[in-house]
């Protein structure tokens, strides 16, 4: 992915109500460069609504994961999992991490001992994609 839709990507999914100004002034680049990215986004299927709700496989993500922890709770074991980039979400019992293929997967896999661990494949859509709009 090029590096200026990138970063318009990462601004979305910060806060997805940015104008496009703000955004170009946040990133270094011009808003006209930002409003084609977002219309782009939009187009090309990364974005499927707002706030930003991104498709994982159209970014390079082939599972996604959750990983409950079923074992008592340590710190140490659970940091392991939590510095992990490919992790974007932890809580004390489960994880939610996106990977790009199944050796992706299987190498934070190795590191992290758990009982339980279940994928899905990003190339099938969603029966409701990832939003936490309906909360606002």
């Amino acid at each position: 992915m090029r590096k200026n839709l990138l970063m318009v990507l990462k601004a979305l999914l910060e806060d997805a109500k940015r104008s496009d100004r703000d955004i170009a002034k946040g990133i270094g680049i011009s808003q006209p460069t930002v409003t084609r990215a977002r219309r782009y986004l939009r187009k090309q299927g990364f974005i499927v609504g707002y706030p930003a709700i991104l498709d994982f496989s159209k970014v390079g993500f082939e599972i996604v994961a959750i990983t409950i922890r079923d074992l008592p709770f340590t710190w140490e074991n659970w940091q392991i999992m939590i510095k992990d980039q490919r992790v974007i979400f932890a809580t004390k019992e489960f994880a939610v991490s996106v990977h790009k293929n199944y050796a992706d997967y299987a190498e934070i896999a190795d590191k992290f001992p758990c009982e339980s661990r279940y994928l899905t494949v990003t190339s099938e859509k969603p029966l409701k994609p990832l939003s936490l709009s309906q909360l606002l």
